[in-house]
């Protein structure tokens, strides 16, 4: 990517801090810029395996609080069989038979009580899972910023190798026609060596961060990222006083979801302070067929204060995650606070770095022309070159880092993008 003219890109950006215009709203209200379309994105997500992994709770925590719920008040039968026999008669032993058939009764409002519990246990479920494909995004985005950087250093570095080769290949000429002395060759062919080792050392990055990229985040053409490559970040992306409420953050809900689940279950518990007592009907023959009975069965746990107990530990356990809400919410809004600064001064960073890198390559141009008239020493050259491409690598960073920077800020003003639930 050819570096754009220095002053009319710092102009713009110098001019976009300050006017707070539409167009970071306008951005806020697309969808990631260079990405697949949400509808694409939220069907990768579906496919990840952190995903599919976070979906499978859901039905897991269904199925367990079916098992809670019914559990309590569970039938239960029993019986038994057996002889007695008589002092006055031993060689009468009559059968007697008994059948018992009982179930635990709830008093009060403690079935309410208890869905209400497990409502609030699968919202924090659904909570959790909104967080694990808001985090597998954040680590897509993430992958393809460092494809971005290092495939983009790979680049430059190939054509700085193309550039020394011809360099080298025409001190070569030079020398063998008594132009240029024998250390200038060797120092151009160092040079060349040099840029080759290095240029090797990115193609190396960019390979393996393209293959990271392929796992986490398959369906990627090479047209499509080198498209992405070479796409200019938006001009207008955010402002420090457009900070996101906090409210919808997916890490805040997830917080309110666990206390909301945590004040649920002390509810519950103390709902449990009263014991439930378990009633029923009992039948049986005594004596032989002639003698029938039928009764009722009651009887009622005394557990002391265990129950108390196990109500107190719930609450408590309810007021700690009710405290980690505010430091939650605290810690969401200087986070995006700072990522609205970050993308704000990323733009201006690397609109700055691409005026550099434009003068730096001006400046090694004039030098390498001063070199053929005889009016400078090919170090200078070679110098002049490294500091250009050097400047060059930086500014293809901060433009990297710029769109990285960009797509968190969009993932703040979209808390519910490619959402799975």
């Amino acid at each position: 990517m050819k570096p754009k003219s220095g002053r009319g890109w710092f102009g713009a950006s110098a001019c976009w801090l300050a006017l707070m215009l539409v167009g970071g709203a306008a951005a806020a209200e697309g969808v990631l810029t260079g990405l697949p379309p949400e509808s694409v994105l939220r069907e990768r997500l579906l496919a990840s395996p952190s995903v599919r992994a976070a979906l499978a709770l859901l039905p897991a925590e269904q199925a367990a609080a079916q098992v809670e719920k019914k559990s309590p008040v569970a039938w239960s039968i029993s019986g038994g069989v057996g002889y007695r026999s008589f002092a006055d008669d031993p060689n009468h032993a009559p059968t007697e038979t008994e059948l018992t058939l009982q179930r635990p009764w709830r008093l009060g409002n403690k079935e309410q009580v208890q869905q209400q519990w497990f409502d609030e246990r699968e919202r924090w479920v659904q909570a959790q899972i909104r967080m694990v494909a808001r985090t597998a995004l954040r680590d897509w985005l993430d992958a393809l910023s460092v494809w971005l950087r290092e495939e983009g250093a790979a680049q430059l570095w190939g054509e700085q190798l193309s550039l020394s080769r011809k360099q080298a290949q025409a001190v070569g000429r030079r020398h063998e026609l008594g132009d240029v002395s024998r250390a200038e060759r060797d120092l151009a062919e160092a040079a060349q060596v040099q840029v080759e080792a290095q240029s090797t050392q990115a193609q190396a990055r960019a390979k393996a961060a393209r293959a990271r990229l392929t796992v986490l985040l398959p369906g990627w053409s090479d047209t499509d990222l080198m498209s992405l490559l070479h796409s200019e970040p938006p001009a207008l992306v955010a402002t420090v006083g457009m900070v996101a409420s906090p409210e919808d953050a997916p890490e805040l809900q997830l917080v309110q979801a666990e206390a909301l689940a945590a004040a649920g279950a002390a509810r519950f518990e103390g709902a449990q302070r009263r014991a439930d007592p378990t009633v029923g009907m009992r039948i049986g023959t005594a004596k032989g067929p002639d003698e029938k009975f039928i009764g009722v069965v009651f009887s009622m746990p005394l557990d002391g204060s265990a129950r108390d107990s196990s109500a107190e530990a719930a609450t408590h356990r309810a007021a700690n995650v009710a405290a980690r809400v505010e430091m939650e919410r605290q810690r969401i809004v200087a986070d995006r606070a700072a990522r609205a600064i970050e993308a704000a001064n990323s733009v201006i960073v690397w609109h700055q770095l691409t005026d550099a890198a434009t003068r730096f390559d001006a400046h090694a141009r004039t030098t390498e022309r001063a070199w053929q008239l005889g009016q400078a020493a090919l170090t200078d050259v070679v110098v002049a070159q490294r500091l250009a491409l050097e400047q060059r690598l930086a500014a293809q960073q901060a433009r990297a880092e710029a769109l990285f920077r960009h797509w968190l800020w969009v993932l703040d003003q979209q808390p519910g993008l490619a959402a799975p639930l």
